[in-house]
């Protein structure tokens, strides 16, 4: 059996995991976490590896990861396309820098805007090859969760269950709890495109399984692979 290459992407909602032959899982990152990295890892006789991880991982999993010459990205210490400027490197979100090198792999540009848009949305500035940070914001589900957790009465709605080929104007509940969740990532997301691009006139990279309800009403973006992190995670190894 062919040993083989494995990236992860340990996400607070969901992992996704490809392979060097382009395999590429996705499944909850829940209780049985262990056990589906454990089956991929033993049917495809993995030697080597890379992560990235925003979230706790328990020590046998990292063990178990380990003793497959699979490591996180902090802990292979490779060389990265752009030096980090960031003032608290020890709290990074690995899953920022894999995005970055992800979006860096595609031109070469030595001066873009990254951004996730997953359980949170973040924004992550590359200038002149320096990553300086960024912003960390709500994304759809949390939105829609704090509407009815801090309320007595709004319904829980999740982002794909709904069409958001809405007005701007809710005429009912459902309606407004949508479009003020909709329209307000939206715009959000428009006021840092425009204002990085008049700023430096460089590109803007969208990694997010939530496209098709942006694509129609985003400006001046370039929508990327949903899985940039797993993209980063590949060049860096190779």
């Amino acid at each position: 059996m062919n040993n083989h290459t494995i990236y992860v992407d340990f996400g607070n909602t969901s992992t996704k995991l490809l392979l060097d032959n382009e395999d590429f899982y996705s499944f909850p990152s829940d209780n049985s976490l262990f056990e589906n990295i454990l089956d991929i890892i033993n049917k495809y006789n993995v030697n080597k590896g890379l992560y990235a991880s925003v979230i706790f991982l328990t020590a046998d999993l990292i063990s178990f990861l380990q003793e497959h010459n699979v490591f996180s990205l902090k802990q292979a210490n490779l060389a990265l396309p752009f030096s980090l400027e960031y003032e608290s490197i020890d709290t990074l979100g690995e899953d920022r820098i894999a995005a970055a090198v992800g979006a860096y792999s595609l031109n070469n540009d030595e001066t873009f805007l990254t951004i996730q848009i997953g359980t949170a949305i973040t924004y992550d500035y590359v200038i002149n090859k320096k990553y300086l940070g960024g912003a960390i914001s709500p994304g759809f589900a949390i939105r829609y969760l704090s509407l009815h957790n801090f309320t007595q009465k709004l319904p829980l709605l999740k982002v794909e269950n709904e069409n958001f080929n809405i007005d701007m104007i809710g005429k009912n509940t459902k309606e407004s709890v949508n479009s003020g969740v909709y329209w307000g990532v939206l715009h959000e997301l428009q006021a840092r495109i425009d204002d990085f691009i008049d700023k430096y006139q460089s590109p803007a990279y969208i990694s997010t399984s939530f496209k098709k309800y942006l694509d129609k009403n985003l400006k001046n973006c370039n929508f990327a692979n949903q899985n940039l992190a797993l993209l980063g995670l590949k060049f860096l190894l190779k």
